[in-house]
């Protein structure tokens, strides 16, 4: 016979024990509820709906199709990528339903809503974005010389220019107008390097000296550009792609249209030799003036003239000392240095990419160097025949 006390105990263990176990059934019940909902939330994810994409194609888990599917779809994407025509600092992105899913893309009732080819900026490389005030600056300089050109320019070379492709005139009959014609290039030289930043801060002697002592300089990078610079067939041309426009276009068209297809200047007409000491001397500056202008061919007529500025403004501490130059007019040669060469860095990035621009043959201390040597061979090996390869004739400082 169980006593009374004790069959309460047995009753009271025995309803703990039923109400611990409905606990753990609640507990995993709601276990398993949570991970139904986990996985119906991973379920729509972009990943997953991405990674079902090629599952499903795949045989039986087979991983070797698997990624010969994935590469063969990369394949396609590629190709017809390349096929399209895209814009340099854009790229267009296409939203695919079926491997991108967004609340923010779907209607009420769930379903997709129609998307629209959208337009992102992407980054392509390290870029030198341009201010406004240095494109401003970069346009008006180039107003300024343009404007230089054209009137320093007299039309007897245009005449004598198209007088030698009718055949009304001889090479030696144009050279001799060229050669006349020596005083409105000196003039041009003049105004170009007159008209450059932080110029007109110098004094008087200051900007004489300077002058004297790099015009040569400043001539064969001109010549080389004119020259060299383009792969022009034409005259007409020649003076478009090198910016180096004087007129002659306008001249013919107005005054002789049949002769718009009249060839280009050429380095071996103007420099047919004798006029040096040695014969590869001429071979020798006619090899570094190719050089240079090849280099600058795939610049512009803004780059071409913030070179023509740092060509200016190229001269030595030592140099300064020999000609006694004020310490003013130090400091802004230096300021102006350092202003030209920086923009000159930062445009030729912004014009033809920083890869391209990083090539040796585009720094300016190596284009100066081999415009020294032209020099040095221009005026040291000069026989000095009076025309238009005598150095001596070329003199901006006589204009004033």
């Amino acid at each position: 016979e169980v006593h009374p006390k004790q069959e309460m105990k047995e009753k009271k263990g025995s309803t703990l024990s039923s109400m611990n176990e409905k606990q753990h059934l609640l507990s995993y019940n709601e276990s398993i509820n949570k991970i139904d909902e986990t996985e119906d939330l991973m379920e729509n994810t972009p990943w997953r709906l991405a990674m079902d994409r090629y599952l499903k194609k795949s045989s039986a888990g087979n991983l070797d199709a698997l990624v010969e599917n994935v590469l063969l779809d990369t394949l396609v994407e590629v190709e017809a990528g390349n096929a399209k025509e895209k814009d340099d600092n854009q790229v267009t992105i296409n939203y695919n339903s079926e491997t991108f899913t967004d609340p923010l893309f779907t209607n009420e009732d769930d379903s997709i809503a129609p998307r629209t080819t959208r337009q992102v900026s992407v980054i392509q490389g390290p870029e030198m974005v341009f201010t406004v005030e240095e494109l401003n600056f970069l346009e008006k300089n180039k107003i300024i010389q343009e404007g230089h050109l054209r009137s320093t320019c007299p039309v007897s070379l245009y005449q004598a220019r198209v007088g030698l492709f009718l055949g009304t005139l001889s090479m030696e009959g144009m050279l001799m107008v060229f050669a006349a014609g020596r005083k409105s290039q000196n003039y041009y030289h003049y105004m170009t390097m007159s008209s450059q930043p932080f110029f007109c801060e110098l004094t008087t002697r200051t900007q004489s000296l300077l002058m004297r002592h790099n015009t040569q300089l400043c001539f064969a990078l001109n010549i080389s550009n004119y020259f060299f610079g383009h792969n022009a067939k034409t005259a007409i041309e020649q003076e478009e792609m090198t910016g180096l426009v004087t007129g002659l276009g306008d001249y013919i068209r107005a005054n002789a249209p049949v002769a718009v297809n009249m060839p280009l200047a050429a380095y071996d007409e103007y420099f047919a030799g004798p006029w040096g000491t040695d014969r590869e001397l001429e071979a020798k500056h006619r090899e570094l003036t190719k050089c240079i202008g090849e280099s600058v061919r795939d610049l512009d007529y803004s780059a071409y003239l913030l070179l023509y500025g740092i060509t200016l403004y190229s001269i030595s501490q030592q140099i300064m000392d020999g000609m006694d130059i004020p310490q003013k007019d130090r400091q802004v040669i230096g300021k102006a240095q350092n202003y030209m060469e920086l923009l000159y860095k930062r445009y030729t990035k912004h014009l033809i990419g920083w890869k391209k621009a990083s090539d040796t043959r585009l720094n300016q201390r190596y284009l100066l160097d081999k415009m020294g040597e032209c020099v040095l061979i221009f005026s040291m090996k000069n026989l000095h025949l009076n025309d238009l390869t005598d150095s001596k004739t070329l003199d901006v400082s006589s204009v004033k």
